[in-house]
């Protein structure tokens, strides 16, 4: 690589000191009358060195080559990221949007409307249960609104009786007010009544 110098080029010499590295060859000192880029290196154990040379046009195409090679890599990962998102993440915020509405419904009171989906996993999971909780929280406050029904018809029988009881207590007074005057001839009849 190096014109009338051979094995005892500075970059075998180098190599065979256990030295690592690059040297530029200047285009009138190389033997391809080119300017060169020479790489060496010893081997380990022996009295050997490896040496490697090319133009820097080669390597540079070798960097470009890679670089092409990067940039096709970088927009395959760029296209599969996006597919992921059109194709997973898109549906998933769309179904969690739609939960969240459902949330503000049942919230606000509607409870007669289902929670819908057909996904089978975690986000569909989390549907079924919000609709199963829709349907029990419907149930209890039917049940409570029997029992609150149940309960005012207790209170106005109750309410209907002590009303009665007074009249009879009244009635029970007069006439006691009456015998203790002594009208022996006052009653109370069981309809409130003399």
């Amino acid at each position: 690589h190096t014109t009338g110098t051979g094995v005892s080029s500075p970059a075998v010499r180098a190599g065979l000191a256990g030295e690592k590295g690059t040297q530029t060859v200047a285009a009138a000192n190389s033997t391809t009358g080119t300017a060169l880029i020479v790489g060496h290196d010893g081997v380990h154990g022996t009295d050997w060195a490896l040496v490697t040379y090319a133009e820097p046009g080669a390597l540079f195409r070798v960097v470009d080559g890679l670089r092409t090679d990067l940039f096709v890599l970088l927009g395959a990962i760029t296209a599969l990221l996006a597919g992921f998102v059109l194709s997973v993440e898109r549906p998933a915020l769309r179904d969690l949007r739609s939960l969240r509405t459902d949330v503000e419904r049942l919230r606000d009171g509607e409870l007669d409307t289902a929670v819908e989906t057909d996904r089978a996993d975690e986000i569909g999971d989390l549907a079924r249960g919000l609709d199963t909780m829709r349907g029990d929280l419907r149930d209890q406050i039917a049940e409570a609104e029997r029992a609150t029904a149940e309960a005012e018809t207790a209170r106005e029988e109750a309410e209907a009786l002590s009303e009665e009881l007074v009249t009879k207590a009244d009635a029970y007074r007069e006439s006691m007010s009456r015998l203790a005057d002594g009208d022996f001839t006052a009653r109370a009849a069981a309809s409130g009544s003399e």
